[in-house]
């Protein structure tokens, strides 16, 4: 069946065929805002309209059967294939560029971009334009029964490397558990000094973005926090314990029980409370939202995303 030269052409016509329904496949993820942008809503219409001409193309050769043509459809699809290729190779690198460099003034457009990852769209788009621009090389690549083993073997390692691609891009230079620990504490140390300093303006640097905007923003909850401790001193401010921390993909969240001590007209009281953190980048920069004795049940209603395994 697949000893003839146009065996590989019928192969880039299937492949291609594949190649013009990635478009309805997801590319970026955005967890915080549990949305996810498909190929449809980018640049996936052009892959596909490539994916058709190189169908078409790929169609008319293996059916017409003549050399001449089925030497130019290799050169033509070939070129298509690795165009492809490379687009997506340079959206991938693009987009963590853009995530690693993602400065904003907007507190909600940084929550909402925060944890944002590629899919496994792209990824699969990588996978059928190698195997095309692979094939479009060989004279005929299924002569033997062997060398479609070797097909198969190749494609199955690709698709496992593009499957695990999505999570190894966050594991690869994100901190250790340890670390990621021990940059919440810098960071609630930060905090804390804001408090001791009367600074409210950087204590609100280290709130969730979504508890500050329901008050207003950053510089009304700034000032609602100097009235508030505009006669109270607060002496120190420390971490008791964190009892669970969990981490779903870039997304990290942990339980802090922290300790607080007031002092008000000469008197010392030390008070708990229970904060959750939340980190977005795999544990590199944190973010905080005081439980203020409230139930789990009712913090959710104010930030859905809350982990189900950090019930309390």
């Amino acid at each position: 069946m697949f000893k003839n030269k146009y065996s590989n052409i019928l192969a880039i016509f299937v492949l291609s065929i594949i190649g013009i329904f990635t478009v309805v496949l997801p590319w970026i993820n955005y967890p915080t805002l549990d949305l996810i942008v498909y190929g449809k809503e980018g640049d996936g219409w052009l892959i596909s309209m490539v994916f058709g001409v190189s169908m078409i193309i790929s169609g008319i050769a293996f059916f017409r059967k003549k050399t001449s043509i089925h030497f130019i459809t290799r050169i033509l699809i070939g070129f298509l294939s690795i165009s492809i290729l490379s687009l997506c190779i340079y959206k991938i690198i693009n987009f963590h560029q853009e995530v690693d460099a993602f400065v904003t003034d907007s507190p909600i457009m940084g929550y909402a971009g925060s944890g944002a990852s590629l899919s496994y769209g792209l990824y699969v788009i990588i996978v059928i334009s190698a195997l095309t621009a692979l094939l479009c090389m060989m004279q005929s690549y299924f002569s033997t029964f062997k060398n479609i083993l070797k097909l198969i073997g190749f494609t199955a390692i690709v698709i496992i490397v593009c499957l695990f691609g999505n999570k190894l891009s966050y594991l690869i230079g994100a901190p250790e558990k340890q670390d990621q620990v021990i940059n919440l504490k810098s960071s609630f140390d930060d905090m804390s000094t804001a408090l001791v300093e009367k600074t409210p303006s950087k204590f609100v640097e280290h709130i969730h973005p979504i508890l500050y905007e329901s008050v207003g923003g950053k510089t009304k909850l700034a000032a609602m926090m100097a009235d508030m401790y505009a006669t109270i001193e607060i002496e120190k401010a420390e971490i008791v314990d964190i009892p669970t921390f969990i981490q779903k993909g870039n997304n990290v969240q942990a339980l802090v029980y922290q300790k607080f001590t007031f002092l008000n007209n000469s008197v010392s009281t030390t008070t708990s409370n229970l904060t959750i953190a939340f980190s977005y980048d795999a544990g590199k920069k944190w973010v905080f939202a005081g439980t203020e004795n409230k139930p789990f049940e009712e913090m959710r209603e104010v930030l859905p995303e809350i982990f189900d395994e950090l019930k309390y």
